[in-house]
């Protein structure tokens, strides 16, 4: 990939490639079958199936085979390319400039909620630059070979959330890293649950507007919308995953 980084606008072509993005990653979501969601596990010295799991990967590979057919039949043809779980940081340049947006949304965040947080070194090396180094999306929509990036998206379960709260507010903070006109300029960035149990967001003004969360909830095979710019926030959830943003 080229050095260069940053989105080259965000005019009505990218808008509108955003749109039938977002209608066909919707039809995909509604076409997982539940198989893909909760997958039965077998106990064999017991000699029978000991409940169901939540599985990240099994559910990835599946949206991505329903994403590309729902992106194949869009006339006129959708010309961005879906890629899953590629690095974007094939150059230092790359790096520095994420890392860069990653540190400034960091301590943004760390003044809004008046928290200390360890300063990061002039080099940007450190916890942040590690944990940017080591963050490659689920699935990134782009033109390869260009600084021409639509969307990136990360998924997670909710058995995922639930054990480890804290890492769905530390991927939505690099989303918005990805998505930062700081950083590699995304023009949307995309948080999606699977699962029994919804995200609950406790500060949405603390999620940048550019990036959707989105649940997708089994037994009705439809993705709802938790966030979204312009959209009300979801009210009548229970029981659901607090992010601790």
């Amino acid at each position: 990939m080229c050095s260069a980084v940053g989105n080259p606008g965000s005019g009505t072509g990218t808008a509108t490639s955003w749109i039938t993005f977002q209608s066909a990653l919707f039809a995909a979501i509604t076409t997982i079958d539940r198989d893909y969601i909760t997958i039965s596990r077998y106990n064999y010295r017991k000699h029978r199936a000991t409940g169901t799991a939540l599985y990240e990967r099994a559910y990835c590979y599946e949206l991505y085979h329903q994403l590309r057919n729902a992106l194949g039949s869009r006339k006129p043809p959708f010309t961005y390319t879906v890629h899953g779980e590629l690095s974007k940081l094939a150059d230092n340049s790359t790096t520095q400039r994420l890392t860069r947006a990653w540190m400034t949304l960091s301590t943004a965040q760390s003044q809004s909620r008046s928290s200390r947080r360890r300063p990061a070194s002039a080099s940007g090396r450190g916890i942040r630059h590690r944990s940017v180094r080591g963050f490659i999306p689920d699935f990134i929509v782009h033109r390869a070979g260009s600084p021409d990036n639509l969307v990136v998206m990360e998924v997670k379960s909710s058995t995922s959330i639930a054990q480890r709260p804290g890492s769905a507010a530390v991927d939505i903070r690099k989303l918005a890293a990805f998505v930062d006109s700081g950083g590699l300029g995304y023009y949307k960035g995309i948080f999606l649950v699977f699962g029994d149990r919804p995200p609950l967001i406790t500060n949405p003004a603390l999620v940048p507007s550019n990036i959707d969360i989105l649940w997708h909830e089994p037994a009705s095979h439809r993705p709802i919308v938790i966030h979204s710019q312009g959209q009300q926030p979801v009210s009548g959830i229970t029981n659901g995953i607090r992010l601790p943003l």
